[in-house]
């Protein structure tokens, strides 16, 4: 590797501690020298090493330890290893020093790098300190979001179960026989321990526990057909059923039918679920307010009415399967022109697109009702009007196939 692709990579990996600013035109009379390691803060910890003029103390150490991948650090725990970590640190200021004395920050590969790292830093910290921050969906708004998806939050049935293992249907069916008795030698427990092959069942009265429809269980052959046979039966003991090749005495002892979950049950769930989405929508937001505050404006061929016309892109984003990038046209229509006669189908289609990209009601519902509030005499109003309002009815979303049956 070549020393300058070493530097770059020692310039890159320092980048969150290292602001080197430079003139595209270049000159070392424009270089700001700023601490290599720490964050800018007071430190008061004690020096562990000087490189020269300069000092690496304890929080340098701590610092640059936490800048390490997960997986790395081990190489760099204990004294032992907060001694080597020590040591690449004296490397790293090495030759960054030797970089700033052959002035490399004016080459133009540096100074692509430098500013590259400094303006994805800043733009991080713009959307994650400043836009999010430690702001949270409010519970209204999780309640909103889960309403609109309340078909995605559903709590599988399941039923509790024991059960007896036979390897013949004669030693089943046997097992099933003295189940119906009442007396005290045959119930489960014991008939389980007489006929049970199965070592970790038998060993706790046959009980199996809850189970869903389908589900696996590591220590039943052909679990997945046998959970999924156990599922329908009716409650109580009943016959012997084959499963692969082993037959099995079933007792139902609790059902629990499917049901939706309750807000209060998928709260948490639905909070994640949106985090994304709800975020960049903050951002989204911040843009649309900064690029009024402080004026955005396109020029030569992608001024508006140059290069490309709005029904261009308009059909180009009606043919690209990609949904995402179907979003992304629809929404660029939205934004660069707001006053043409597609603006408005852009809204609808994005909203579509949308919902087909990431399944996204909250995001499709914010479209519509922008459509709706800037474009009363749209062909689309009265749809996107009955979407809005019957936001939270399943059919809307999910319309039945014609001719497709119960």
């Amino acid at each position: 590797m070549s020393r300058i692709r070493s530097i770059l990579i020692i310039l890159v990996l320092l980048a969150s501690s290292l602001a080197l600013v430079a003139c595209q035109g270049g000159g070392s009379d424009t270089f700001e020298w700023q601490p290599i390691y720490g964050d800018g803060g007071q430190d008061g910890t004690e020096v562990l090493a000087r490189v020269g003029d300069l000092e690496i103390t304890q929080k340098d150490l701590d610092l640059r330890y936490d800048e390490l991948p997960t997986q790395a650090r081990s190489r760099y725990d204990g004294e032992e290893g907060q001694r080597l970590l020590l040591q690449e640190m004296t490397n790293e200021t090495l030759l960054v020093l030797g970089a700033v004395e052959q002035e490399l920050f004016n080459t133009r590969e540096v100074q692509r790098t430098l500013i590259t790292t400094r303006r994805t830093t800043l733009e991080r910290a713009m959307r994650g300190l400043h836009i999010v921050g430690d702001k949270q969906p409010s519970d209204e708004e999780v309640k909103e979001f889960f309403n609109l998806n309340r078909a995605d939050y559903q709590v599988m049935g399941r039923v509790n179960l024991r059960h007896i293992e036979c390897l013949t249907r004669e030693d089943a069916e046997a097992a099933y026989e003295r189940l119906q008795s009442t007396a005290w030698e045959d119930n489960f427990a014991h008939v389980s321990n007489d006929f049970n092959v199965n070592k970790q069942t038998r060993e706790n009265e046959g009980i199996l526990g809850w189970v869903n429809k389908g589900s696996y269980v590591p220590f039943i052959p052909d679990s997945v057909e046998f959970t999924t046979k156990a599922y329908d039966l009716p409650m109580g003991i009943n016959p012997p059923i084959s499963v692969g090749d082993r037959w099995h005495v079933v007792q139902v002892e609790t059902r629990e039918e499917d049901r939706s979950m309750t807000f209060q049950e998928a709260r948490d769930t639905a909070r994640e679920h949106m985090r994304a989405g709800w975020q960049d929508q903050l951002g989204a937001v911040w843009l649309d307010e900064a690029r009024v505050r402080t004026g955005v404006t396109f020029h030569g061929r992608f001024a508006p009415g140059g290069g490309l016309t709005v029904d261009q892109i308009f059909a180009r984003a009606m043919l690209v399967p990609d949904h995402k990038q179907k979003y992304d046209l629809f929404l660029m229509i939205t934004k660069e022109f707001p006053d043409s006669d597609r603006a408005d189908d852009a809204y609808y289609w994005g909203a579509q697109a949308a919902m087909d990209a990431w399944q996204d009601r909250v995001m499709a519902v914010g479209l519509l009702s922008e459509l709706v509030q800037k474009y009363p005499d749209s062909e689309f109003i009265e749809d996107a009007r009955y979407i809005v309002d019957n936001a939270y009815d399943e059919a809307v979303w999910n319309p039945p196939v014609p001719g497709g049956g119960e």
